[in-house]
């Protein structure tokens, strides 16, 4: 799947190609869940501050990576809505604050049926 690079603005999103993929989709059982956002992160401060606007995302955990570039991990009531739709993204930006597309959208899957 070929990325593209979206320029962030205003807390939105724009793109003038509209056949980009929005979301990479794949599944994970949720005893793999941590290790999975934690190596996405890597290594680095966790901060809930997103390092563009200098705000509070309740809904994010940021790290700057050494390059300069950050990657955040996001899951919120949406990605909770749903018990059989638990889900989080995984994002990425570029030193320059461009949103790189697309994120990664992981459904937990349950490891054990109770």
């Amino acid at each position: 799947m070929q990325s593209r690079i979206w320029n962030l603005d205003s807390g939105g999103v724009k793109d003038t190609n509209k056949a980009t993929s929005k979301h990479s989709n794949r599944n994970i059982k949720d005893i793999d869940a941590y290790d999975d956002i934690e190596n996405f992160l890597g290594k680095g401060k966790q901060i809930d501050i997103n390092p563009f606007t200098g705000k509070k995302d309740m809904d994010r955990i940021f790290v700057t990576q050494k390059d300069g570039s950050v990657r955040a991990f996001r899951i919120g009531d949406h990605e909770m809505r749903s018990p059989n739709n638990h889900h989080y993204h995984l994002e990425q930006w570029d030193k320059n604050g461009n949103f790189i597309r697309p994120d990664q959208s992981v459904k937990i899957n349950n490891s054990k049926k109770r």
